[in-house]
């Protein structure tokens, strides 16, 4: 199996942290996956002209020390808030709260059409990017206004990167907590050649003016999940965890404050890493580099140790 972990250098920067020193840190923890995201309005701040000035370094880096890359692609990426249209395109457009991205909007399809085909062009030359991840969690609500992407609007994104690039596997990642509610996987197995889960045992679900906080995991069954797995394995596709929670999720907060938040302690790295396992997959992506790290850096290495006993104790038991 597999192991890797997301890098954010746009959520490191927030942090106040410089992405080329932490990915030199990602390093010495043995992690030989990473997944690397395109942020739309930092790379086209102006229309049509493109730089990827702040993911080529990084990029590079990774084909010199041999680490491989899933490359996330669209116009969604990584990290809150989702979506990442430049300001340029926002202001022409004008969904409202829980809409969907579909082909109607020429203007958007276009655009990011447009902006797909320049970061695959871009990034297929280098070796260490293998597989292209096409938007993050496209089909799900998510974001300041709830949008999702429609399945037409996605497939034609899917035949585009297909098109650049027949080689690279294409990944699709979708909320892992509600699979039974949303029954989204069907169409993310029909489109996908790796179909990823994103799952967090401990997270938010209701704030009630600050004094009740109540937490939840995977609404299904880790049976039932299996289940699932089994599914989409059984249709001839690929099965990955594309993020794992490693990382506290508090009420309001990009980065949990407090030393001890009650979302995710060190002891649960190895629960949660359990439970990922148990499902099967052919690779974990851990979820909270950027959290281990920044801790670290403040002085708590708790989480750092924790994932390097993690990460140590599975390279030990496929050697």
């Amino acid at each position: 199996m597999k192991i890797g972990a997301s890098f954010s250098h746009r959520h490191l920067k927030w942090l106040g942290h410089d992405p080329l020193v932490a990915i030199k840190e990602f390093k010495t923890l043995g992690l030989k996956w990473i997944r690397l995201g395109c942020y739309w309005d930092e790379i086209e701040e102006v229309p049509g002209n493109f730089s990827f000035q702040d993911l080529d370094p990084l990029v590079k880096f990774c084909e010199k020390e041999k680490i491989n890359i899933v490359l996330t692609v669209g116009m969604k990426a990584p990290r809150y808030p989702e979506y990442y249209l430049p300001d340029w395109l926002s202001k022409q457009l004008k969904f409202q709260r829980l809409s969907r991205m579909n082909p109607a909007s020429s203007l958007l399809l276009d655009t990011t059409l447009n902006f797909i085909t320049h970061a695959v062009k871009h990034f297929k030359k280098n070796n260490a990017v293998k597989i292209w991840q096409v938007e993050n969690e496209p089909l799900d609500q998510s974001g300041e206004k709830w949008w999702s992407i429609a399945p037409n609007f996605l497939e034609k994104e899917i035949d585009l990167v297909r098109r650049l690039d027949p080689i690279r596997k294409i990944l699709i990642n979708q909320w892992g907590n509600e699979l039974g509610k949303r029954k989204l996987y069907k169409e993310t197995t029909r489109l996908a050649d790796i179909v990823g889960f994103d799952i967090y045992l401990k997270h938010p679900i209701f704030v009630f003016f600050n004094f009740f906080n109540r937490y939840i995991g995977p609404l299904d069954s880790k049976e039932k999940i299996a289940r699932i797995v089994q599914r989409i394995k059984s249709e001839g596709k690929d099965f990955w965890i594309v993020e794992l929670q490693a990382e506290p999720w508090e009420v309001g907060e990009l980065s949990a404050k407090g030393d001890n938040p009650p979302s995710f302690l060190p002891k649960d790295f190895a629960k949660n890493f359990k439970y990922g396992k148990s499902l099967k997959p052919s690779a974990i992506l851990l979820w909270g580099f950027e959290w281990w790290y920044d801790r670290k850096l403040k002085g708590d290495s708790r989480y750092w140790n924790e994932a390097i006993k993690i990460i140590s104790n599975q390279s030990n038991s496929q050697s």
